[in-house]
């Protein structure tokens, strides 16, 4: 799949061989694509899984539709797995609501409520569901105080 507009500089979009794992099949659009306005301002925004040129690293962009301000964001790069040739990680779209979290990432740290217990997170907006199956799972969310995007981890896939 593509998308109006061009890849990020060193990006390009997946492959279908790239997104050929039978899980992604449940998906319309192989959990590597989302649309929804994510920042609230009334322009839909896309949320995609990238692989970086010559190389097997992948990451999570998203297209934040602002008018003649639209722009790339990469909210996580990592190296795929190199054997397999594909996409592992999925996105999916996260509804608007209360969400439980286990911590939300600050700089380089996670912080966690002193009763280390899940809590729950309001999201104003949609949010972009980033997973690997049989591993951890997080939401990418629009924070409009911060003016950004922020990373609530919500749950350990592999006792899925």
């Amino acid at each position: 799949f593509s998308l109006h507009a061009p890849a990020p500089t060193g990006w390009r979009y997946p492959t279908a061989l790239e997104l050929s794992d039978p899980i992604r099949d449940t998906s319309p659009h192989h959990f590597a694509k989302i649309v929804a306005d994510f920042d609230g301002n009334g322009h839909p925004d896309i949320a995609v899984m990238l692989r970086q040129e010559n190389s097997t690293a992948e990451g999570l962009w998203v297209w934040l539709a602002k008018g003649s301000e639209s722009h790339w964001i990469n909210l996580h790069s990592g190296e795929g797995i190199k054997d397999s040739g594909r996409i592992v990680m999925g996105i999916d779209r996260q509804e608007a609501g209360a969400l439980t979290i286990k911590c939300v990432d600050k700089s380089d740290d996670c912080s966690v409520n002193a009763t280390n217990e899940p809590t729950l997170l309001w999201l104003q907006n949609p949010g972009i569901d980033y997973f690997r199956t049989s591993s951890s799972s997080s939401v990418f969310y629009w924070d409009s105080k911060q003016n950004k995007f922020l990373r609530a981890w919500t749950r350990d896939r592999s006792a899925e």
